[in-house]
């Protein structure tokens, strides 16, 4: 009595399944196998093996390897990145980082996804920000400034003009807070400074109150135009 002609038995792909479609579970002649692989992992070979005439499978049998993500982590201008797998293979995640003075905008940290693709797309690095400033009344402001308008280590500089003086910082930096190192300083008159010095005091003596209205009559001339008379 002749048997019937069986193939060799298979063995599951490591991260994978085997499914064969003889009912008895008999590997004979005309027996279909399909392999499929985890989340993960994709099949490396033919999906399906079928068991010929000869008692031969008509493929190699097929494995189940890691997905390997398609796109490269590129680091972040002024940044870097750190990445728990060289392979990047699924569910490998890479960190991101800002240096000083610089925040991310995006997802601080990305996973590789089953189908080979990022979780999310790839983060930048922003230069820090302070609120932008001006010149006081009455006096001038100079600015060095670092990646950009009022950023990260701009420091600016301030002065008053003849007959103000400062009343504040003079030299403001942006720190890698976001914050200015100081209040905005104001100018105010040298009359303003001369009354609080002895705003405290009982008496101020004949000197102080000539030298007073010497400084108000002359603040009160270089702030008032000068009258046009004219002929009639």
């Amino acid at each position: 009595m002749l048997s019937a002609v069986t193939c060799p038995a298979l063995q599951k792909p490591t991260h994978g399944s085997l499914n064969c479609s003889h009912p008895s579970g008999e590997l004979t002649w005309g027996t279909t196998c399909e392999f499929t692989c985890e989340e993960g992992f994709a099949l490396t070979g033919p999906s399906t093996l079928q068991c010929g005439s000869s008692g031969a499978w008509d493929k190699q049998q097929p494995s189940c390897t890691s997905v390997l993500t398609a796109v490269a982590v590129t680091w972040p201008e002024e940044g870097s990145v750190s990445c728990a797998s060289a392979d990047l293979t699924y569910g490998s995640h890479c960190d991101f980082r800002c240096r000083e003075g610089y925040v991310l905008e995006g997802p601080s940290s990305i996973k590789c996804m089953a189908q080979g693709q990022w979780s999310e797309p790839f983060p930048k690095c922003k230069v820090v920000q302070c609120e932008p400033l001006k010149s006081p009344e009455k006096g001038s402001m100079d600015c060095i400034h670092g990646a950009g308008n009022f950023t990260y280590n701009t420091a600016c500089h301030f002065s008053c003009l003849e007959g103000w003086n400062l009343s504040g910082s003079h030299v403001l930096e942006c720190s890698h807070s976001g914050n200015w190192s100081a209040s905005l300083p104001t100018c105010e008159g040298e009359l303003v400074n001369l009354l609080k010095r002895f705003r405290d005091k009982d008496h101020i003596s004949c000197c102080i109150k000539v030298d007073i209205a010497i400084q108000f009559e002359k603040l009160h001339l270089e702030t008032t135009p000068a009258e046009v008379v004219t002929d009639r």
